[in-house]
């Protein structure tokens, strides 16, 4: 049973470079040059302005950047021109995110109108004009996942849900979905969501419109007035594992064949011993860990906290202190959703399978659904397991 939580989709990796340099400008009676920016990947090229521009002498190859305490002839230091580059230097990586969670590589054209909707500008997307749904919401991901910086599980989710709309009306202008948003709820229920899964995915949709209003895409206001009644059950079960259920995954002696398994166990119980997220266990550094405790500059709230080690998180940080991990990471962490899927794994081997009763409500349906335990843990019960047993 459990070989069904293994389906997994590797992220594409793009390889790319982002570099910085100087092009004379002809035709103009002046001794600078312009800087540009060029990005590469795969075949394919593109170069884009600045903004700025500086003498050669004062522009540094090595670096792609303006020399220290220089000026350009309009009197910008190069400090305020490097932060420029920087930035766009970062915007320019982030570019590939979409495309690389939807393991595609981006054509010239893709990635020069997705960079200037980043970087706010509307290449691609005239005013005036009937917009789809599609098109936009593909515009509106790209520049928000480069421009706000989002993680690749906040775009995964986007992505579901253009796949949802084009499944929909592929074609649907953005005025006539957004003045028909009962007719797209009713869509929904037929799709056999949940209430609590409708609510987040207008929740997202509500993000979006109010997006294309900014930019004056939409002619109606309708859909502001668009708030569904959706029955919920407001004291969702919490589900964790109990300190007894925690120590058989902890001492848990996989086989051979199951070896693969120690690593992605391991991480979780050291969440469910720190009370962190999985995004901070993710980034952990070894530079991170002191003797008695860590320090983590939460990923959600950019909190810094201070968290103590116990007998239990530091046995964990001490079996693998003489293995290097990419980045210098302190613990061997893979992708959430791999993870994810082996924990549920790792549970079904640890016995780990009591019959939990689920109710949720599909319209005005209530549902109530057995299931074993093991195949509703996920990274997100690490942190419940830390607080639950912390009340106890």
């Amino acid at each position: 049973m459990y070989q069904t939580f293994l389906k997994y989709v590797p992220k594409m990796n793009i390889k790319r470079s982002v570099t910085f340099y100087l092009q004379r400008v002809y035709g103009k009676k002046t001794t600078e040059s312009q800087i540009r920016m060029r990005v590469r990947w795969a075949d394919n090229v593109v170069q884009f302005n600045v903004g700025y521009s500086t003498h050669p002498e004062k522009w540094d190859k090595e670096s792609g950047k303006c020399r220290r305490n220089t000026y350009n002839n309009k009197g910008e230091a190069a400090s305020q021109i490097n932060k420029e580059i920087s930035r766009l230097a970062i915007l320019a990586d982030d570019i590939f995110k979409p495309f690389e969670v939807e393991s595609r590589i981006p054509t010239q054209n893709q990635y020069r109108n997705a960079f200037n909707a980043a970087n706010g500008k509307t290449v691609g997307i005239r005013l005036n004009e009937e917009h789809t749904v599609q098109q936009l919401f593909s515009e509106y991901v790209i520049a928000s996942a480069s421009g706000k910086s989002w993680e690749d599980s906040t775009v995964r989710k986007h992505i579901s849900i253009r796949n949802i709309l084009a499944d929909y009306d592929r074609k649907i202008k953005i005025d006539d979905f957004s003045s028909s948003l009962v007719k797209y709820h009713t869509y929904l229920l037929s799709r056999g969501m949940r209430n609590s899964t409708i609510k987040k995915h207008f929740a997202f949709l509500s993000a979006f419109l109010h997006w294309c209003n900014e930019r004056n895409y939409l002619k109606t206001t309708e859909w502001g007035q668009f708030k569904p009644e959706i029955k919920l059950v407001h004291r969702k079960q919490v589900i964790f594992l109990t300190w007894s259920e925690l120590m058989r995954v902890f001492n848990f002696k996989f086989l051979a064949d199951k070896s693969y398994l120690e690593r992605a166990r391991d991480v979780f119980c050291f969440q469910c011993f720190t009370s962190l997220r999985f995004s901070d266990v993710y980034k952990l550094r070894r530079e991170d860990v002191y003797d008695n405790y860590i320090r983590v500059c939460t990923e959600k709230t950019d909190t810094e906290l201070r968290i103590e080690l116990n007998k239990y998180s530091r046995s964990i940080l001490e079996k693998y202190k003489d293995e290097y991990f990419n980045g210098n990471k302190a613990l061997p962490v893979i992708s959430n959703q791999k993870e994810n899927a082996y924990i549920k794994e790792v549970c079904f081997l640890a016995g780990i399978n009591k019959p939990i009763a689920l109710i949720y409500y599909r319209g005005n349906e209530r549902i109530e659904e057995i299931r074993p335990k093991y195949e509703l843990i996920s990274t997100h019960t690490g942190r419940g397991t830390f607080i639950c047993n912390a009340l106890m």
